[in-house]
């Protein structure tokens, strides 16, 4: 039997896709945000990091859907682009745009980038699909960056909840896709130079 996560990995998709494809995730993976930013053409800079920024649904303390009812790319688009440019919210004027950026993906994930984001990296997440029918409660982030990240996320509820009422329009509610919570989902980092030019040029080990 094939064993494609390493000793001390998180036996995750992310992880096995990449040792399947022939990469060492020991010394290639890391973390879904900067594979997914780099194939959304995102240049990372040095202490950037790249965060998968999913949107779900949440409805009476917990989290019913972890793909916000498998939002649309075009219903997801909107929310994400109402969430950037409001984002000086969070961080005051153009700091919190320069520090800031998001960026819309596909269905309900999207990647989040954050200049100077070192205190992410030890901060511990808590992965939406693994609470599923749970309560939200108690799952936040734990570490040094979690007081950025849980308020992004209180934040974009009231964003959020203001855009379902107006520009998605009741449709999206009555189908129980009501998206009132962008979830966090990542301690991740740009990978180097070197493991960005074995990726792209198909650097098998």
């Amino acid at each position: 039997m094939a064993d494609n996560v390493p000793n001390g990995m998180e036996p995750s998709s992310a992880v096995a896709c990449m040792s399947v494809m022939g990469f060492d995730p020991a010394v290639f993976y890391a973390g879904r945000g900067p594979i997914e930013a780099m194939a959304m053409g995102i240049e990372l800079v040095p202490d950037q990091v790249a965060m998968r920024c999913n949107l779900v649904t949440v409805l009476d303390g917990n989290l019913v859907s972890y793909s916000a009812g498998n939002i649309t790319s075009e219903e997801s688009a909107q929310l994400i682009t109402a969430l950037r440019d409001r984002l000086d919210e969070v961080i005051d004027g153009d700091l919190g745009r320069d520090r800031l950026q998001l960026h819309a993906g596909v269905g309900f994930r999207h990647i989040l980038t954050v200049k100077d984001g070192a205190d992410l990296l030890v901060t511990t997440f808590t992965p939406p699909h693994d609470i599923t029918d749970r309560p939200v409660a108690g799952s936040g982030p734990v570490g040094p960056g979690a007081g950025l990240v849980c308020d992004l996320m209180e934040w974009s509820k009231d964003v959020l909840a203001g855009i379902q009422s107006t520009r998605l329009g009741s449709r999206v509610g009555c189908c129980r896709r009501y998206t009132d919570l962008a979830v966090l989902a990542g301690d991740e980092t740009g990978a180097d130079a070197h493991v960005r030019r074995e990726l792209r040029g198909g650097g098998r080990l």
